[in-house]
């Protein structure tokens, strides 16, 4: 299996079947300034290219996770609202009420 070096003081763990799994030790993105999100978008960027990986990424940020992810599987609550590419996720009527609030479907 090949191995890719931390970064941004998060830690990884690799799977059997090559896939990276971000452990979730710092709150997600929250807490990250804009010079280290990109940093990270260009590093997980970067692992996808290079090494062509499957990446599980649990995250809330949904502009970042859109911009970078080929699928998105959104749960709400341990129940899946939808599932596909981020155009038609993003679009979808359970996202928007689960995620910017019910009001935002009627604007």
């Amino acid at each position: 299996p090949k191995s890719i070096p931390q970064s941004c003081g998060r830690s990884s763990r690799q799977c059997d079947r090559g896939q990276i799994l971000p452990a979730r030790r710092c709150g997600g993105l929250a807490g990250l300034n804009r010079d280290e999100r990109e940093d990270l978008a260009r590093f997980i960027l970067r692992i996808k290219h290079e090494l062509g990986i499957t990446m599980i990424w649990i995250e809330h940020d949904l502009e970042m996770v859109a911009d970078l992810a080929d699928r998105i599987h959104v749960l709400d609550y341990g129940r899946t609202l939808a599932d596909g590419p981020p155009g038609s996720v993003l679009k979808d009527p359970r996202v928007i009420a689960a995620y910017i609030g019910a009001s935002a479907l009627t604007s």
